[in-house]
C-alpha cells in the first residue's frame, strides 16, 4: 500500500510530502481516528486549524453544507 508523509515546510514550499510503500499487512483492519483536538466542541465539524493542514491533501478548502437538523 502507498502511504504519504509530510515533510517539514520551507518558505518556497510551505507543503512538502514523499510517497512511501507501507506493507499490507501494518495497515489491513485497522483505523486511524480523528483526534478530538481538531474537532470543534459541538462534535459536527472539524476546526480552521485542521482543515488549513488537510488543504494541501484535499486541493483546497471544503464545500459548504446546510445543515440538515
Amino acid at each position: 500500500m502507498e502511504g504519504f508523509r509530510r515533510l517539514p515546510s520551507t518558505a518556497q514550499q510551505p507543503f512538502r510530502s514523499e510517497t512511501f510503500l507501507i506493507p499490507m499487512e501494518e495497515v489491513m483492519l485497522k483505523e486511524r481516528i480523528l483526534e478530538e483536538k481538531n474537532l470543534l466542541p459541538t462534535g459536527d465539524d472539524i476546526t480552521k486549524e485542521f482543515e488549513n493542514w488537510c488543504k494541501p491533501l484535499i486541493g483546497g478548502s471544503l464545500p459548504e453544507f446546510s445543515p440538515l437538523h
